[in-house]
């Protein structure tokens, strides 16, 4: 997982998948164009269900698996303190850059070895003082450090981890009585990532939302399940189309 992770190239792909504009991303007339700016509409996806903090309380987030921190920066609209972890040192250190500087430059593919310079810059509308960026492994977190989140995220996350139950069966420790947690994944498992016997269903007579709802029913309650379009640009001419399975829990 790392080397493919640490790559420059993928970096800046995912660069332009959580900052790119409509026209940077996809600028055909034509195609899947409702399917850009995924990292920013899968913060809002559940906006009705995210908890609401008192006259006095403040309301923690966590974005686990937060690539370069799109969605880090748009949870700051409900959180009043948010914490993006990834497994990626170079996306942690994209993501912290913009969180200091609020923008970055860089460059994305073209065709070939033609390259086009851009700025990746933190929407006006985020507080980037709210973040905070590191590097931790989702199958190892340090969860009496981290404490409990009314808001935990994670996004197409599971299928890119070695144990996924394992990563599920913690988050009755993450996430505080009455928060929400928030999973979106397309359930594309690979072997690279994680054994096949460590897979979340999606192998013969075992639908992979099924395991999932039996893993998670004993301390959550699903809100709402839905189905949300992304799309990430390799080149001007190559995309990657997927469709999102997304839900939300209510830690009981």
């Amino acid at each position: 997982m790392e080397p493919f992770y640490e790559d420059p190239n993928i970096l800046s792909e995912y660069l332009l998948f959580h900052y790119g504009s409509d026209e940077e991303i996809f600028r055909w007339d034509f195609g899947p164009k409702e399917s850009t700016q995924f990292p920013k509409r899968i913060a809002h996806f559940f906006k009705e269900h995210y908890p609401q903090k008192g006259d006095e309380g403040q309301l923690r987030a966590l974005d686990i698996g937060c690539s370069v921190g799109r969605s880090s920066f748009e949870l700051t609209h409900y959180a009043d303190k948010v914490i993006g972890l990834d497994y990626s040192q170079a996306f942690i250190d994209a993501a912290k850059s913009l969180q200091t500087e609020s923008k970055r430059s860089y460059s994305y593919k073209i065709q070939g070895n033609r390259r086009q310079e851009t700025i990746a810059s933190v929407p006006a509308d985020c507080d980037p003082s709210k973040v905070t960026f590191d590097q931790a492994d989702a199958m190892n977190l340090p969860l009496d450090e981290l404490g409990k989140f009314d808001i935990v995220l994670a996004s197409n996350l599971i299928c890119r981890l070695p144990d996924p139950g394992k990563f599920m069966g913690e988050l009755k420790d993450l996430v505080s009585s009455g928060g929400v947690f928030v999973l979106s994944t397309p359930y594309s498992y690979l072997e690279a990532f994680t054994e096949t016997e460590c897979w979340l269903g999606g192998t013969e007579g075992c639908a992979p939302f099924d395991t999932i709802k039996e893993v998670l029913n004993p301390n959550f309650t699903l809100l709402k399940e839905d189905d949300t379009p992304m799309l990430i640009r390799e080149h001007e001419r190559k995309f990657q189309w997927t469709v999102c399975h997304v839900s939300v829990w209510k830690r009981t």
